[in-house]
């Protein structure tokens, strides 16, 4: 029985090795979507849909939750070694990971753009390119991108045991990636006949078997004088065509998915594109946040027309906070117009306001660090004029979104100490314009946060960047480019509070807190997240009660993305107590 315990002990060692567990995470969450602003609402020209396929607006806290699934980003450009272009990123791994993690859903992506003055008398062919990832070996034939493989691979969360990634895959993939070319008539309705759909794993093991061989691949469709394989059917008006991939799921190994270069032309003018902002180069506003600007232009105004913002607050390259750093491929960060009073509305606007914000789910109780990265140019007038609000705000709301109590506000000028520059008392630890006057660099950019502790009857935390009455420093000229303030890479942290049985406080209830149990069983110390318990058996009780949990998880939850197989561990475990048992009876 000794031998048998001792050989128990040593797998149980050798699984707690296999797993990483002296790595542990932290007990903590991001709670933002696309903190990093990479990620567009669209791509400019085209609609960019992303959406989970179980809907998780019916589930609780959820409903406001967006999806970001996408990321335009250098890596992901055809050809990659063309430096300064983008591709269209696009992440299957989206419904298992951030706010949804452990949740594994199906996610769907779908980029369309419409061309308007379709000519019956010619075809049209739809091209574009994508990157599938993978390793191409036959003996991982069923590892990368969802959407090439028949089945899942066996390490994926939606297989029966993913952690023993040596099992037969045997769970099929819901995944389907297509091109599509629609035709419609004056009333955007599909015409009959009037569609021509490729799909993209079929045609991508036509060009090289496997699919997910981690290559560029091209692929045309339409391009026949047919109609339903390129020619449009009586009545068409317009052309809609879409590159889709619908019910993308977390598999494993590298298993991104990359789009680019499309093209649509005639068979008349050959050399006329006619898609906009066909390579996917421009980059469009955030996914995830509200944009307000003002003031609203006022009777008789014509710049911009009357009721609408201008364009104040702006997302670009320059203001992203790690675009000139070794290594780093940031596409943007947000840009604070200030000079828009005079270039943007009548001259008798004085200030103008511009601020984003994102609301997620909260939780009374519950502690919320937000923080973001900031710089400001030389003459931006945030840091010349008091009066000038350049600000971090949260906010905790009810369940009908009002707002409890007061916000924290930080006011960046003054930073935490809440003192102006060169004043009585002053730690320097606020923002100030760039003294050089020349191109932001690292040594410019700021990091600042606000912390809080959620009141009773939260429901929801919002978050606030905010440039409030700003103005031109240059006034009588044309504005001048060295007068903007820029924000980037936001986050909104929850410390997540004590799991029962976590002893070892790493976020998840598993083998390693067992490690610290056992260690525990001659002194009998209490121990983090015991719940006040005692004895060594109650609170080994209260760690196999709670075994797969992890932080923000309910009992039994999350357990397709335990660290570890679970079942095999418990029996392990549970075999040692009997062998410990028996030697003592013996």
């Amino acid at each position: 029985m000794e031998r048998l315990r001792k050989q128990l002990a040593f797998s149980v060692v050798i699984t707690l090795a296999a797993c990483g567990v002296c790595n542990p995470p932290a007990a903590a969450v991001e709670l933002l979507v696309n903190g990093n602003l990479e990620s567009s609402i669209s791509p400019p020209g085209w609609t960019l849909t992303q959406t989970i396929t179980d809907n998780p607006a019916t589930m609780e806290n959820e409903s406001l939750l967006p999806v970001s699934a996408t990321e335009q980003i250098s890596f992901a450009n055809q050809p990659m070694t063309i430096g300064g272009e983008l591709g269209l990123l696009v992440k299957p791994t989206s419904g298992n990971s951030g706010v949804y993690a452990g949740d594994n859903h199906k996610t769907n992506v779908l980029l369309s753009q419409t061309f308007t003055g379709v000519n019956t008398s010619r075809f049209y062919t739809f091209t574009g390119h994508s990157f599938f990832g993978g390793d191409a070996l036959p003996e991982t034939a069923s590892d990368g991108y969802s959407g090439g493989v028949t089945l899942l691979h066996s390490g994926s969360p939606s297989d029966p045991t993913p952690m023993d990634p040596d099992d037969p895959a045997t769970v099929a993939s819901p995944t389907v990636t297509t091109f599509k070319m629609e035709f419609l008539n004056a009333s955007d309705v599909v015409l009959p006949s009037g569609t021509v759909t490729l799909d993209i794993r079929t045609d991508r093991e036509a060009q090289s078997s496997p699919a997910n061989d981690a290559m560029w691949r091209m692929h045309t469709v339409g391009g026949v004088n047919t109609v339903g394989q390129g020619k449009p059917p009586t009545g068409a008006t317009k052309l809609r065509v879409t590159a889709a991939a619908n019910d993308m799921i977390t598999n494993f190994g590298f298993q991104s998915l990359y789009f680019d270069n499309f093209s649509l032309k005639d068979n008349v003018l050959t050399t006329t594109e006619r898609l906009s902002n066909n390579n996917l180069n421009t980059v469009g506003p955030p996914n995830g946040y509200t944009i307000t600007e003002g003031p609203l232009a006022g009777p008789g105004s014509t710049l911009p027309p009357e009721g609408q913002p201008g364009d104040i607050v702006r997302f670009i390259g320059f203001a992203d906070h790690t675009h000139f750093l070794p290594g780093q491929s940031g596409a943007q960060g947000m840009w604070l117009a200030a000079f828009g009073n005079t270039t943007e509305y009548d001259p008798d606007v004085l200030t103008v306001d511009g601020s984003v914000s994102q609301t997620v789910p909260g939780a009374p109780g519950g502690d919320y660090t937000f923080s973001a990265w900031s710089a400001w140019e030389n003459h931006y007038s945030g840091g010349l004029d008091p009066s000038v609000q350049t600000l971090m705000k949260m906010e905790f709301l009810d369940s009908s979104s009002m707002p409890i109590g007061m916000p924290l506000v930080l006011d960046l000028l003054r930073g935490p100490d809440g003192i102006l520059p060169g004043q009585p008392g002053d730690t320097n630890d606020g923002q100030i314009n760039d003294a050089d006057d020349g191109p932001i660099t690292e040594a410019d950019w700021r990091q600042f946060s606000l912390n809080g502790t959620a009141p009773a009857l939260t429901a929801f935390v919002r978050i606030t960047a905010a440039g409030l009455g700003m103005f031109n420093t240059f006034p009588t000229g044309l504005p001048d480019t060295s007068q903007s303030a820029f924000f980037d890479d936001f986050s909104l942290i929850e410390l997540l509070p004590g799991l029962p049985g976590d002893f070892n406080e790493d976020g998840k209830v598993d083998a390693a807190d067992y490690v610290r149990w056992r260690k525990n069983e001659t002194a009998n110390n209490p121990l983090p997240n015991d719940n006040g318990l005692a004895t060594q058996a109650d609170r080994f009780n209260l760690w196999r009660a709670n075994f797969g949990n992890m932080s923000g998880s309910g009992s039994g939850a999350g357990a397709a993305a335990m660290p570890e197989p679970a079942t095999y561990l418990l029996a392990s475990i549970g075999l040692l107590g009997v062998a410990g048992i028996r030697r003592r009876c013996d």
